[in-house]
């Protein structure tokens, strides 16, 4: 049988480097956000604002909104149907994470994948973006 005092001094620092390693995570994740923000404005807004004047024009009505550090193409003919980028600070590396919701009747489905696999935020561009979008909008445009 364990010692009591052993137990708790082992638990004693499991705790100290919990919260040391939070408070690095929270530190470095400052840092990340920066660099989201400005992939959101230089990187994912242009193209999602092309992506939806381009569906203007072959008849199908999206709209960009980007509510609260997130960006979406949303259909103007159900606010369900929607693509969507956030980041996603609970996985083990903060990633860029692309969301698709999509409503058939009164079935609502949405899934959700990496923009690129798990590319660091700096290292993804318009690119990345224009290769998700079209991954994911074809339900959207097949009629």
């Amino acid at each position: 049988m364990l010692e009591s005092g052993e137990v708790r001094k082992r638990l004693r620092q499991t705790i100290e480097a919990a919260k040391r390693d939070a408070a690095a995570r929270r530190a470095a994740l400052g840092d990340v956000q920066k660099e989201y923000d400005a992939f959101l404005e230089n990187h994912a807004m242009p193209v999602f604002r092309q992506i939806a004047g381009a569906l203007r024009a072959e008849g199908h009505v999206f709209q960009v909104v980007s509510p609260a550090g997130n960006i979406r193409l949303v259909s103007e003919r159900d606010k369900d149907d929607y693509l969507e980028l956030f980041f996603d600070v609970d996985r083990q590396f903060p990633t860029v994470v692309g969301r698709v919701s999509r409503v058939r009747g009164t079935e609502l489905t949405s899934s959700e994948q990496p923009v690129r696999g798990n590319a660091k935020v700096s290292d993804l561009t318009g690119e990345d973006v224009l290769d998700w979008i079209l991954r994911v909008i074809v339900p959207f445009v097949e009629r």
